[in-house]
């Protein structure tokens, strides 16, 4: 399909001028040499740069060999079928939303996130990517998408915040139409020593900015809470981490660990730790731990339909 026929099924949304012209050396800071994001109010612990996209990018298609699609929410008949509006909530490197386009090419894709790591541009005529911050509100009317899609933000948002993230996604969502988040759990399930103290250190950090590391157990009451959505789901995935795993357990074990090191400004830091010893006394240790405590993780998807 060309351009000039792609376009007629496209439905131009209106953005605020605000959004549009902000400026991209506002958006960073840097620690210890990697880049992260310098938007107020936002408790984001990853950087930015090369190597996070990188990462991002490795995670988009680990978790979709895992569930063997995009999503789970029933709208695939009508993606392919309606000129449908659908919308990508911290859409990262935009990986989620450029497949999706040239899956569905009848439908417009919006990707927003607070770092502009998605493309400029595109081959594809119905997504397009711009700044935005949920917290703040998002620059659409209500009723305005048929399908809103979040994931990989647990650790973003405060306890507060959720409840406000939810309502702001359920308002922007259209009668009928399908919100779902997908999460992978903070919690690795049967660990060694080492990766307990890491994991309860960065649990406690987490605490500490009033995150809920635990926030996959109470996302269903929340949804259900809101009393605007029916229909609600919860699916469950396992992944078994290190060697036990095979080809996919090391993939995840290397991207997790990937996430520590990325993270290594804050953990060294607030685990009293230099560099050399956090790696040293937690990464190069971790991988014997997984294999020998066979340990694995859970990763979620809840979905409902707005009344």
């Amino acid at each position: 399909m060309d351009s000039k026929s792609h376009n007629k099924h496209l439905h131009p949304l209106e953005v605020t001028e605000e959004n549009e012209s902000t400026a991209i050396l506002d958006t960073y800071r840097y620690v210890n040499g990697r880049r992260f994001h310098n938007v107020t109010g936002v408790e984001y612990f990853m950087p930015n740069d090369e190597q996070e996209i990188s990462r991002l990018e490795m995670s988009h298609l680990l978790v979709k060999y895992l569930w063997q699609n995009n999503f789970s929410s029933p709208i695939h008949e009508k993606l392919t079928n309606e000129n449908m509006r659908v919308i990508d909530i911290g859409c990262g490197t935009g990986k989620w939303s450029l497949e999706m386009a040239e899956m569905y090419p009848k439908v417009t894709f919006i990707g927003i996130d607070i770092s502009p790591v998605f493309p400029t541009e595109t081959k594809f005529s119905n997504v397009t990517f711009f700044l935005a911050n949920v917290l703040d509100g998002l620059p659409f009317e209500k009723n305005t998408f048929d399908f809103v899609f979040q994931r990989f933000l647990t650790s973003s948002y405060t306890n507060k915040q959720w409840e406000k993230v939810i309502n702001e996604l359920i308002r922007i969502l259209k009668p009928g139409g399908y919100l779902e988040l997908m999460e992978k759990d903070n919690n690795w399930i049967s660990i060694g020593p080492s990766s307990k103290i890491l994991q309860e250190s960065f649990l406690k950090l987490l605490g500490e900015k009033d995150i809920n590391p635990s926030m996959n157990f109470k996302i269903e009451q929340l949804l259900k809470d809101s009393n605007q959505l029916i229909d609600i789901n919860i699916e469950t995935k396992d992944i078994l981490l290190g060697s036990p795993g095979g080809r996919f357990g090391e993939l995840p074990l290397k991207n997790q660990l990937e996430a520590f090191d990325h993270m290594i400004p804050y953990l060294s830091s607030y685990m009293e730790l230099s560099i050399k010893e956090f790696k040293n006394k937690y990464l190069d240790t971790i991988p014997m731990e997984v294999n020998k405590y066979k340990t694995f993780i859970k990763c979620y998807r809840h979905w409902g339909r707005k009344i």
